[in-house]
């Protein structure tokens, strides 16, 4: 399992506990064990909406990983939740993630939404 896909998944499944989420290249591809971003998906299109924010980012030259996360974008927008949704010019490595942690953990802690 994936960080990102594992953070979208407790946010959803347990709210009272996660207000904020910070998902980088989250791997909403994954399809192996009890846990796939399918599931992740349907549950963000399904669940009540809650105050739970979203930051999600992708980088555009990581293979495979931008359709996931657009379509879990959509689903969260769709519902209502407050998000943030970002594409990078970059790849799947700390270096493109170091400045969208930051702005991420900005974001989801602003008290003026």
């Amino acid at each position: 399992m994936t960080g990102g896909l594992a953070a979208v998944n407790a946010a959803l499944q347990a709210p009272h506990r996660f207000g904020n989420v910070v998902a980088q290249s989250s791997s909403l591809w994954w399809s192996d064990g009890p846990l796939t971003g399918e599931a992740v998906i349907a549950a963000a299109a399904a669940n009540p909406v809650t105050a739970t924010r979203f930051w999600l980012e992708a980088g555009a030259l990581e293979r495979g990983l931008v359709p996931g996360n657009r379509k879990l974008r959509d689903a969260l927008a769709a519902q209502g939740y407050p998000l943030d949704y970002r594409e990078y010019q970059g790849g799947h490595d700390f270096a493109c993630w170091r400045g969208g942690l930051a702005d991420g953990l900005i974001r989801v802690l602003r008290q003026d939404g």
